[in-house]
């Protein structure tokens, strides 16, 4: 396993921006299509993108794998990783997640905020609600069951964003049916024990929530 760090040149940004007419969707999505693009199926599942365009996740396979093997040669993008292993029992953590939850809305099945539906059901059965940030840590607290035992956590970013959603067919961005829906971006960090080694490195590689594409999902470890 290995820690990876993906680095996008301003150039490749916008050039790439130019060649397929992406300038209107997300940010979040522009680095997801970019990233596709040059990785492939090597892209990790999940990753969680920082301030000048530095991408951050965990991967099965090393840099000098991806570089030989990746579809698309985009000079702008460059990979480094690093072998990572897990020592100490006791870890500290980001947790990146978009936390909502499907549920009646207007008589329809939606995906919302899962503090918008826990006060929606506090109204209903009469009690006092929960703080967002409680109803958060609430949420991933679940996601960690049997994987670590938390010890503190608390909600370091929160904000609502707009995302993107298109369909992809045979690896073809399709520009039709765009569909652009606000969630909740969430970062809540914390610290504990390590129950379950195994599975805390399935959650570092495949994500932690509902939402794991475009930057969400990740845990990453300090």
């Amino acid at each position: 396993m290995y820690m990876i760090e993906i680095s996008i040149s301003p150039d490749t940004f916008n050039s790439f921006l130019r060649k397929f007419m992406f300038s209107k969707v997300d940010y979040l999505y522009q680095i997801h299509l970019i990233l596709v693009e040059s990785m492939g199926s090597y892209l990790p599942p999940v990753w969680r993108l920082f301030k000048g365009g530095k991408v951050l996740g965990y991967s099965v396979y090393s840099a000098d794998e991806i570089i030989s093997n990746r579809c698309t040669n985009l000079n702008g993008v460059s990979i480094r990783t690093k072998d990572f292993v897990v020592t100490k029992q006791e870890i500290v953590f980001d947790a990146h997640a978009a936390p909502t939850g499907r549920t009646k809305f207007n008589g329809k099945q939606v995906e919302r905020d899962v503090f918008l539906n826990h006060v929606d059901w506090c109204k209903v059965n009469n009690t006092i609600p929960l703080s967002r940030e409680d109803v958060y840590k609430n949420f991933i607290q679940k996601k960690f069951q049997g994987i670590i035992d938390v010890s503190n956590m608390q909600l370091t970013h929160y904000s609502l964003d707009k995302v993107s959603r298109r369909r992809h067919q045979e690896g073809v961005h399709i520009r039709k049916d765009l569909k652009s829906v606000t969630i909740p971006n969430v970062v809540i960090s914390g610290s504990g024990s390590i129950t379950n080694i195994n599975a805390l490195y399935d959650c570092l590689i495949n994500g932690i929530s509902r939402h794991t594409d475009f930057g969400f999902g990740t845990l990453l470890l300090r």
